[in-house]
């Protein structure tokens, strides 16, 4: 999402529309889940991760970041 779809829309138009329409996809494609914890946590963790990746130009504190969280979510403390 990052280093694809945000870094292109962000050469498109400006950094800001990318990391807005990069963080809307992002969080678009739970919503067929149908449930609203992971399409809120996708919507809140898309915003972080987006900024993570304009303030450094890199994917790698999101992918760490992501990877940290996946463990925690479905491993950890798992959601029911």
């Amino acid at each position: 999402w990052r280093g694809f779809v945000q870094k292109r829309m962000a050469k498109r138009w400006s950094p800001w529309i990318g990391f807005l329409i990069a963080g809307l996809a992002y969080t678009a494609v739970h919503i067929p889940s149908m449930n609203l914890m992971l399409i809120g946590a996708a919507g809140v963790c898309g915003v972080f991760w987006g900024l993570l990746y304009k303030i450094t130009g890199s994917v790698l504190p999101g992918i760490i970041s992501h990877a940290v969280w996946d463990v925690s979510i479905f491993v950890l403390f798992p959601v029911q």
